[in-house]
């Protein structure tokens, strides 16, 4: 079970910034997906819910709304039941740096971006995704193998493939019905012991 490419938005105003930190990106993390590119605070939060990507970079000084105000709204908005994107600030003021970590940022990095310091970030934000993945990932599967329904986009999210995702779910639903008989069985057969147990002799 292969789960999806992981994705980004880039919020930046500068489009040759913007070219560069994703040139940066695919040298450091080629499996990540630029999902968006938006130069401004407004179309960040706009594109971030639509999207619903696993990272953001945002500028902080943008037209509009900026970096850490639209993290603000962002964060407001965002879905309670759907994991928050790792949020890395890049920008080339160091003044923010307290504000930005108020503003659920897992990062703040200076431009223009260190290799070495992007790369050990990079790192950290794929280990925290990857634990968040299977996490959710583990939940989803128990609570197909209950019985419960799950949405279709939380499928999405967690198998990239459409055969996968019926596959899965087809299983679980078979998994599911012999469970439900096994614990009939298994729990007529406790209670028969019990019986014989506390009695001396079988259930009439």
């Amino acid at each position: 079970m292969s789960p999806k490419t992981p994705t980004a938005l880039i919020a930046e105003d500068e489009p040759l910034l913007a070219l560069a930190l994703q040139a940066e990106l695919a040298q450091v993390w080629p499996a990540l997906q630029i999902a968006a590119t938006v130069g401004d605070g407004l179309s960040a939060v706009a594109q971030a819910l639509a999207l619903r990507p696993d990272v953001l970079f945002f500028d902080i000084r943008m037209p509009g709304q900026n970096g850490l105000e639209a993290a603000a709204a962002l964060a407001d908005a965002w879905p309670l039941d759907v994991p928050f994107p790792a949020l890395v600030f890049v920008t080339a003021y160091d003044q923010h740096a307290l504000e930005a970590f108020e503003a659920q940022a897992v990062d703040y990095l200076l431009k223009p971006v260190e290799i070495q310091s992007f790369r050990q970030i990079l790192d950290r934000i794929r280990e925290t995704l990857d634990e968040e993945a299977n996490d959710l990932m583990e939940e989803t599967l128990t609570r197909l193998l209950c019985g419960e329904a799950v949405d279709e986009p939380l499928l999405c999210s967690l198998f990239s493939s459409r055969m996968m995702r019926f596959g899965l779910v087809r299983q679980c639903n078979w998994f599911t019905v012999r469970c439900a008989k096994f614990r009939t069985a298994q729990l007529r057969q406790w209670h028969q012991a019990g019986w014989i147990a506390f009695y001396g002799r079988d259930e009439q």
